[in-house]
């Protein structure tokens, strides 16, 4: 049965009792694997949050957190504004203008785990409310530093809901997470939303 779903924004079927599954191979020749960027990945919040500690596997996570450190750094990268890899490793047929985006990385604390989490583009710049050429105009002189503790000021302990996608570091050996997008918590809308579903 053939259905379009609000939550995925897309159809689906459902397998109800007279369904028949028929399986046939298929020959596809340059298979690529998309990518999930911040723009073509689920953004909306679901309220389905996951503990921090609870994430060990791959998959799209929302979590509900505070920021519990300063800002070490910020990255700034020249990228393709397409496929948003590096120049150097963009693949690219059509040639384009290349652009600077920002990545940046922060602890996030639940209170039962802490998980790295990674801001890249606009989820970064919505973060700190600061532009990337901003940032990288001023990046490698002395008021970087500066800078980093105003910004750091901006979100030390700030409550956060945040939606991404989980990945594995081989160097840190811990599970992190990469935000598709995120909003501050909001404790009126929190304690609404918690009535609307014990009544419902």
């Amino acid at each position: 049965m053939l259905r379009y779903s609000n939550f995925s924004g897309r159809n689906e079927v459902s397998f109800i009792k007279d369904s028949d599954i028929e399986f046939i191979d298929l020959d596809i020749k340059n298979l690529k694997e998309i990518e999930i960027s911040s723009k073509s990945s689920p953004s909306s919040f679901s309220r389905e949050y996951t503990k921090i500690n609870e994430i060990n596997s791959k998959g799209v996570f929302e979590i509900k957190g505070y920021i519990p450190k300063e800002l070490k750094n910020i990255t700034i990268y020249t990228a393709c504004p397409k496929c948003y890899k590096k120049i150097e490793d963009c693949k690219c047929s059509e040639p384009t203008t290349p652009e600077e985006r920002m990545i940046l990385n922060t602890l996030v604390d639940d209170g039962y785990g802490t998980i790295r989490t990674t801001f890249i583009g606009d989820i970064a710049e919505k973060l700190i409310k600061e532009k990337t050429d901003v940032i990288a105009k001023i990046k490698g002189t002395p008021d970087f530093d500066p800078l980093l503790k105003k910004l750091s000021s901006k979100i030390l302990g700030k409550d956060l809901i945040i939606k991404g996608k989980s990945k594995f570091s081989d160097f840190t050996k811990m599970y992190e997470l990469v935000a598709y997008n995120f909003k501050e918590m909001d404790p009126n809308e929190e304690i609404k939303e918690l009535i609307n579903e014990i009544e419902n």
